[in-house]
Formats: structure tokens, C-alpha cells, sequence
């Protein structure tokens, strides 16, 4: 498997290990794509709607949601300053999920350090690991596996 099948192989395990651990049942989610760094899912079971419900002041509603392709509707970030789950929900019933270092609407630094982080993805084509979202939320005291 190439670096990039691991790395995707990773974002998915990264993904049920927070939707697991806000208590979302995964069981409806059918994943449609994995990329090195977020996983596609068409949502079954409603996700966005448990994982918003589940715990309403955990995530904040994030509408800039331009750098994920023009189906890209709305979207929910976590209220946390580092690793935050960012949920896209997409035209067609699709919902992209992905992790971001630190959370732009924590503060003047974090936002800087966040748009840091997308130029750089411009700038180079290079994604945020998957494997340093798994350490990351680890710190964060949920349990994830490294995928090898």
C-alpha cells in the first residue's frame, strides 16, 4: 500500500475515532472516498444532524467553507483550539470530514496559524498528515490507532 493509502486508511480511523468518542453512532456512514488527509461519507443516518445534537455547544457553525469545492454548503467546527473536527456537508447528502491544526475562531494567533497552514497547502499540494491528526487527538484523550 503507497504512503497515501495509508495516510487515507488513517484519516478514516481518525474520523470514527472522534465520532465514536462524541458518542455518534458510525454505523451509518458509508464511506464514499478517502484522501491522505479527510474521508468523504454519504451520511445514512443523519451524522452531522447527531454529532450537532449530541452536544450542541461543542461545535460552532463554520460557513466558509469556499476551499471545499463548490457542492460545499455549510459547516461545524469543534470548539477546541488544537485538532478541531471540521463536518462539511455537501450537496447530494455527502459529509467531508477533516481535522485542522488549530482553530481559526479561537483567537487572532490560531487564525494565523490556521491560514498558515492553507497557504501552505496551496503553496505545496501537501495535506496535514493523518498521522499527526491521530497524535494530535490522542493529546486530546481520544483513542485512536496508528494504521501501518
Amino acid at each position: 500500500m503507497t504512503n497515501k493509502g495509508r495516510l487515507a486508511r488513517q484519516a478514516i480511523a481518525n474520523t470514527y475515532a472522534l465520532l465514536e468518542w462524541r458518542g455518534i453512532k458510525t454505523l451509518y456512514l458509508d464511506l464514499v472516498a478517502a484522501q491522505q488527509d479527510r474521508a468523504i461519507w454519504r451520511d445514512c443516518g443523519e451524522v452531522v444532524r447527531a454529532a450537532l445534537g449530541a452536544d450542541p455547544e461543542a461545535w460552532a457553525r463554520w460557513d466558509m467553507v469556499g476551499n471545499h469545492g463548490a457542492t460545499a454548503l455549510r459547516g461545524w467546527r469543534e470548539k477546541v483550539l488544537n485538532w478541531p473536527c471540521q463536518v462539511i456537508e455537501h450537496a447530494g447528502g455527502l459529509v467531508e470530514i477533516d481535522f485542522d491544526r488549530m482553530s481559526p475562531e479561537r483567537g487572532l494567533a490560531p487564525a494565523l496559524v490556521h491560514l498558515g497552514e492553507v497557504a501552505w497547502h496551496r503553496l505545496t499540494g501537501r495535506k496535514t498528515s493523518a498521522l499527526d491528526v491521530a497524535r494530535g487527538l490522542r493529546r486530546r484523550g481520544i483513542q485512536v490507532g496508528i494504521v501501518t
